[in-house]
């Protein structure tokens, strides 16, 4: 999936047959909904809802997208100043490539002249 068209389409089962990916994605969604299911039937979260304190009134508390939406947010890593990153190596490659032929310019009209 990652490798979107590059990828293969299918992946093989145990008895070779083609699954497709889109089934295998189905697969984990209905997995981790048991497994939300079957923790909150065993440990039910009795507090007030976590969400009452962050968001205001227009926020549909019901949706369930909504509310992984925003907790996803709550989760993302907080956006950084960019920085100044080093140049790639191609670049450093074409700076010190330039400065060298820079240099040999100059050390050939020294002696020319």
């Amino acid at each position: 999936m990652l490798m979107g068209s590059a990828g293969a389409p299918t992946v093989p089962a145990a008895n070779g047959s083609p699954i497709p990916l889109a089934a295998i994605s189905n697969l984990l969604s209905l997995l981790a909904s048991r497994a939300s299911a079957e923790w909150e039937e065993q440990s039910p979260y009795a507090g007030e809802d976590y969400l009452e304190a962050y968001v205001d009134e227009s926020f549909d508390v019901s949706s369930e997208e909504d509310r992984a939406e925003w907790l996803y947010g709550q989760l993302a890593p907080p956006e950084l100043e960019p920085a100044v990153a080093p140049a790639p190596e191609r670049e450093y490659a074409e700076v010190w490539l330039d400065d060298m032929y820079d240099e040999m310019e100059a050390a050939y009209y020294r002696d020319d002249g």
